[in-house]
């Protein structure tokens, strides 16, 4: 890139004036579509934040162990850009009378879609009996 242009603008220039014998129409629709290839390589999705909560069967689960489980789902379908540092937090809340459930915090790309193979592999760990995605933002910035 010079001077903030970048040699994508100049290839579009050389091709419109090539192309001036074609309809006004056909110069748009070219236009168009060579824009639309560029940026589609340079336009990155965005991330979003998906807040689960995870009810286990009864008191005496081992949340700690779930926990564990839950990094291990969460990792395998993040992929390999995933921190679990950054991108994970995992809280025990209490529920009622001695009851306790996990509230999971995950920063996921948008590009994954659907987190329905996530809530599967959840409801999949033993000890689990209810998975809920109480919440999902997009993360700007």
């Amino acid at each position: 890139m010079e001077n903030g242009v970048s040699l994508d603008f100049f290839a579009l220039i050389v091709i419109k004036r090539r192309l001036s014998a074609v309809s006004i129409a056909g110069r748009l629709l070219l236009s168009i579509s060579v824009l639309s290839a560029v940026l589609r390589d340079r336009i990155k999705m965005a991330k979003v934040i998906v807040t689960f909560n995870l009810m286990p069967e009864g008191p005496e689960v081992d949340l700690a162990k779930v926990s564990d489980e839950v990094k291990k789902k969460v990792a395998s379908f993040a992929g390999e850009d995933f921190n679990e540092d950054s991108d994970l937090k995992i809280d025990v809340v209490d529920v009622a009378f001695g009851l306790k459930a996990l509230n999971v915090k995950a920063i996921l790309d948008e590009s994954k879609g659907s987190t329905d193979a996530l809530e599967s592999g959840f409801k999949e760990i033993e000890g689990i009996k209810s998975v809920e995605v109480t919440d999902v933002r997009r993360i700007i910035g």
